[in-house]
């Protein structure tokens, strides 16, 4: 070998190793040096300065089978719990007392408890946006009962109590994705003053020793972000019909004629708002929904085609009824969770600038139009209940 060939091979090894130097991530960090954090939990502590704050560690080498770490649970996950005036300093405690670091980015949910949203979670969403490890898409749920209790929960389906919410409320959101309510979303309606903040309300019930997640409604909040008051389950659907795109879902009607359960295809709602001459605000809703019959029970006096008729008829009623229904009691508790404000903002900017002062007061005496309209295609497979069959023969 020459020695210009030989100078070439070595200065060519020379950069390669160079350039191995580099190809690593400077930021790593080992597996055995980190906590992967699965879900967060803010309580009220018992001093009031103080919040209570637990971190749900997912288990990345589980211990022997039927063992338990030192909280009581089981091999997938452990809970750290700090309690400080911030959350900063709070994180700082578990990572002064354990050997390893935990890390947000996996984080599944923020878990907030009532009595805790009721004196504010501004203060708390700022400081885990600031956090560059943290996750603006993160899921905040608030608890009706302690977030820590939430977090130890082990359920059949999934023993990692952060994940299954995560799925869980998936699920919810093929229905609307108003379920849906991610760490991004609360702080931009928190910065709006034309909408009032929701999320998601869960509760954990203890049945027969098992743990099962109730998700009670929506929590919904003024603009200083503290929790005002909630939607039940029953008027959630009256909320997410009115803010359309629901994809699932179930209607029940009951009248002298029977009773029949049915499944929505597709129910969107077109929102108009407007100013009268009296500088009254006016809402309309527009809903059209396609609904599939279900269920029916009764019935044997109509023949198919007034069945349509009548069915059509009562499933209207039962929409209108509950939309209102929901509206009237947000406007009762002053919160425009529609975004009427905001729509009135976009569209009469000059006008919104006149009443944005004292806008819980106009939304609260707005008045509401609904026009709705249903449409069954057809009633399914077997064009008439059983018991109308029965209902035919007899005679």
């Amino acid at each position: 070998m020459s020695m210009r060939l030989f100078k070439k091979t070595a200065a060519l090894g020379i950069l390669i190793s160079i350039l191995a130097g580099f190809s690593g991530c400077w930021d790593s960090k080992e597996i055995d040096t980190i906590q992967i954090v699965t879900g967060v939990g803010l309580d009220k502590a018992e001093n009031d300065e103080y919040v209570d704050i637990s971190i749900q560690i997912a288990k990345t080498s589980p211990s022997a089978p039927g063992t338990k770490d030192s909280n009581g649970n089981g091999d997938s996950k452990i809970i750290l719990e700090s309690s400080k005036q911030t959350i900063l300093e709070g994180v700082a405690e578990l990572n002064l007392n354990n050997s390893r670091s935990p890390i947000f980015h996996h984080n599944q949910v923020l878990l907030i408890s009532a009595d805790l949203a009721k004196e504010g979670i501004t203060e708390y969403l700022d400081a885990f946006m600031r956090d560059r490890e943290a996750r603006l898409e993160v899921l905040v749920v608030i608890v009706d009962g302690e977030a820590k209790e939430m977090l130890q929960a082990d359920f059949e389906q999934e023993k990692v109590s952060g994940i299954f919410l995560r799925r869980t409320i998936r699920l919810l959101s093929n229905v609307t994705p108003e379920y849906s309510v991610r760490m991004i979303d609360l702080a931009s309606r928190l910065r709006d003053e034309s909408i009032s903040p929701v999320a998601t309300l869960v509760r954990l019930e203890d049945n027969d020793d098992k743990k099962n997640l109730l998700v009670e409604g929506m929590a919904v909040f003024d603009s200083e972000g503290k929790m005002i008051g909630n939607i039940d389950a029953d008027e959630m659907r009256g909320y997410v019909w009115a803010m359309g795109k629901v994809e699932q879902g179930r209607v029940a009607v009951e009248c002298e004629y029977g009773r029949a359960a049915f499944q929505i295809i597709s129910m969107d709602c077109k929102r108009n708002v407007k100013l009268n001459e009296k500088g009254q605000v006016n809402v309309s809703f527009d809903v059209d929904a396609t609904l599939n019959i279900g269920e029916l029970r009764g019935f044997e006096n109509l023949t198919p085609s007034e069945l349509i008729s009548h069915l059509i008829e009562e499933t209207e009623g039962e929409i209108e009824d509950t939309i209102k229904g929901t509206f009237q009691s947000m406007q009762d508790l002053g919160a425009d969770i529609y975004g009427v404000g905001l729509d009135l903002k976009r569209h009469h900017p000059k006008q919104w600038d006149k009443l944005k002062d004292r806008w819980e007061d106009y939304f609260s005496e707005a008045e509401l139009e609904l026009d709705v309209n249903v449409r069954i295609p057809g009633t399914g497979q077997i064009k008439k209940s059983l018991e109308m069959e029965d209902g035919e023969n007899e005679s």
